[in-house]
């Protein structure tokens, strides 16, 4: 598995990029990671690359993670695998966010660790298709 898989992660913690970053990245080097802070930003990189894989927090400055999934799922052509990531992992967001077309709703407190691997499968899957 050679091909290069672009990863955006939109969130405005410094710390979870940073987590993010090391986490996903520490033992795959087939993954270009692009982090942003905000969701304008997280916009305006999809412009430039579409991503394959979109981890994406609720709690945006200027523009909730929630709103950013409309776009990204009204929006883009070719939609990427999206991952929200959140502290508020609240059922009524859940059932928003899955109901818009996130494909997976992860508690950060609880799930921050299976991202490695949900990321390595979405990789298997992107590669074959």
């Amino acid at each position: 598995m050679n091909q290069l898989i672009d990863v955006l992660i939109v969130d405005d913690s410094n710390i979870i990029l940073e987590s993010l970053t090391d986490l996903i990245g520490e033992n795959n080097p087939n993954i270009n990671l692009v982090c942003v802070n905000y969701a304008l930003d997280g916009i305006q990189a999809l412009e430039k690359k579409a991503p394959q894989i979109v981890i994406l927090d609720i709690n945006l400055p200027g523009m909730s993670g929630i709103e950013m999934l409309r776009k990204i799922r009204e929006l883009m052509h070719v939609q990427p695998i999206i991952i929200m990531l959140t502290n508020n992992a609240y059922s009524c967001y859940e059932r928003e966010c899955m109901k818009i077309g996130a494909d997976y709703f992860l508690d950060k407190s609880r799930d921050f660790q299976r991202i490695p691997l949900i990321i390595s499968e979405a990789q298997q899957m992107i590669v074959r298709n």
